[in-house]
């Protein structure tokens, strides 16, 4: 099985993390976004499984100092799949444009999560809200 094809099948379940260990490739997986989170409950015996809500985890989400929030990685990857409709090629040279980087230092868009920072995204957004003509305060 090619692993082009896990990738669909995995596509179709529901999980939240798999790691596939074959001899050819390993391949981990982590999904963001799913509806509820499991976390233990301090001083609740036997809850220690009980779900909480994803609000509750992502405002208390624990991200290294000057990396966006879960929130602001959400809005502007929304932004930017609405602007460039799911082109990566087209997004990454506009983002290398507008940080002033070279192609091959601008995160690819699934990595967001983990290396979009604060100042990235607030480029990002003040120029989409500069060509489009949004009045907003952040």
């Amino acid at each position: 099985m090619d692993i082009l094809e896990v990738i669909d099948k995995l596509k179709e379940l529901d999980y939240d993390e798999v790691t596939i260990d074959a001899p050819e490739f390993k391949l981990s997986l982590k999904r963001s976004g799913s509806p509820m989170v499991p976390t233990p409950q301090a001083g609740q015996a036997g809850q220690a499984g009980q779900a909480a809500r994803v609000i509750d985890t992502i405002v208390n989400e624990d991200k290294p100092a000057g990396l966006a929030s879960t929130k602001q990685v959400k809005y502007v990857r929304d932004v930017m799949v609405k602007e460039f409709e799911n082109n990566d090629e087209p997004l990454i040279n506009y983002l290398a444009h507008l940080l002033e980087l070279p192609v091959f230092e601008v995160p690819h868009p699934d990595s967001w999560d983990e290396k979009l920072t604060i100042e990235m995204a607030e480029a990002i957004l003040n120029d989409y809200e500069r060509r489009n003509n949004i009045d907003k305060k952040r």
